[in-house]
């Protein structure tokens, strides 16, 4: 067990406590200390193993919510964008429906104002031609 300390004596069996050898003491504390490395290091790599494990696991987690957030971002960007589209569409249309009814009362308005024109001055060459036609009652104001 970890933290537990091994005495030496405690490495070797009973009948052999008499007749204790210093190099098999020695290589049987070496051999002891070799298996709790060991163990201790195959511990760490099942912590650490753990530990990358869940770690993968929450990224992926993120990750998956990161791509489903930012797929919905995305379509209901390009819904918005679409519907800016139609709206610009319609918008386009109304000033080409207005541009196009305005066009048609300028010509109207500018044929009417010529129409009005050519009769004053057709009265005015007539004025000219004969002056006792123009009477005060005949002026318009």
């Amino acid at each position: 067990m970890p933290g537990k300390r091994v005495t030496k004596t405690a490495l070797i069996p009973a009948q052999d406590k008499e007749n204790i050898d210093p190099a098999t003491l020695s290589r049987k504390m070496q051999q002891s200390r070799d298996r709790r490395k060991i163990e201790r290091r195959n511990q760490l790599q099942a912590r650490f193993d753990g530990s990358m494990a869940a770690m993968d696991k929450l990224v992926e987690e993120q990750l998956e919510r990161a791509v489903d957030e930012s797929t919905t971002v995305r379509v209901d960007f390009t819904t918005r964008l679409m519907e800016l589209f139609k709206r610009r569409g319609e918008i386009e249309a109304q000033i080409i429906s207005g541009s196009e009814a305005l066009e048609r009362a300028y010509y109207a308005a500018n044929s009417e104002l010529r129409e009005v024109l050519k009769g004053k001055l057709e009265d005015i060459n007539n004025g000219l031609k004969e002056p006792e036609a123009i009477q005060p009652d005949n002026l318009q104001s």
